[in-house]
């Protein structure tokens, strides 16, 4: 039982979910253009990584032509800069983190709760043993979905923009 529990504890713990894009000015077949970024990317929780390895916090991003506009989210100052100076950009999405955590533990405690159900019956009872089995698996899964909720919106979703660096491409 404490295996189990161990298990999935750390299955809680590690839930984390990324979703990866590739932008490019024109866009195609397995890249983003920069209109669909402008669609896709939220206003808010914003980090932009530059070729310097250096990072900036932003917000309310805006990518037109080569030059990428955001608000610090520090100063609240505009800040514009070109495109190819940009790395990567990624973005958190804690509430979509917590529905994906809240669904993992959901399906994890489900199940756990159906074998502990399932275990816990007596046979010299009036009660079905597929009723103690449903228990166990409701039981187990709203508690599960519920930590598990809670643990997955702290890392919440990451969404990830790999910018295609274009500095190799101007010099030749």
């Amino acid at each position: 039982m404490k295996e189990m529990l161990l298990s999935l504890l750390s299955v809680i713990l590690l839930t984390g979910c990324t979703s990866s894009y590739v932008v490019s000015p024109a866009g195609g077949i397995d890249s983003l253009s920069y209109k669909e970024f402008n669609g896709k990317v939220g206003a808010e929780n914003i980090r932009i990584e530059l070729t310097t390895g250096h990072g900036r916090e932003g917000k309310s991003l805006a990518l037109i032509n080569d030059s990428l506009r955001w608000v610090d989210q520090y100063s609240d100052m505009a800040v514009v800069m070109w495109a190819g100076e940009i790395t990567r950009i990624v973005e958190i999405d804690h509430w979509l983190g917590g529905l994906e955590g809240f669904g993992l533990g959901l399906f994890a405690g489900a199940v756990a709760g159906g074998v502990v159900g399932s275990g816990t019956y007596r046979e010299n009872t009036s009660t079905p043993r597929s009723v103690t089995t449903e228990f166990g698996a409701i039981a187990f899964g709203l508690i599960g979905g519920t930590i598990s909720g809670i643990f997955g919106m702290l890392p919440g979703h990451t969404y990830e923009y790999q910018f295609v660096n274009r500095t190799d491409k101007m010099k030749q």
